[in-house]
């Protein structure tokens, strides 16, 4: 059963995220680094629908969602979002860096 996957400053959500506690523990700890930071490290990839009604029991997720940047991936291979994230966080280290 696949409830997260996590690849350095991404999150991919899956329809079943959030009925895991240990998932909106992970989700909050990565939170939690963007805040205290105040950096955008966090790039939630929806994978599948969330369902709604969960979804409105964890306002600190849904408002993250509504209110930043995400990837729409639910089209999308899960192979290419993986690769895609990759290259996000390359760009991100450029222009870190540069």
């Amino acid at each position: 059963m696949r409830w997260i996957y996590c690849h350095n400053h991404s999150m991919h959500f899956y329809s079943n995220f959030l009925a895991s506690p240990w998932c909106m523990e992970e989700y909050l700890h990565a939170h939690q680094k963007v805040v205290t930071k105040q950096k955008n490290y966090l790039i939630p990839v929806l994978m599948e629908d969330l369902n709604q009604d969960e979804l409105s029991k964890h306002p600190e997720l849904e408002t993250y969602i509504r209110t930043h940047t995400y990837i729409d991936a639910r089209a999308i291979q899960e192979e290419d979002i993986i690769n895609l994230t990759k290259e996000i966080t390359t760009v991100r280290k450029r222009i870190r860096y540069d």
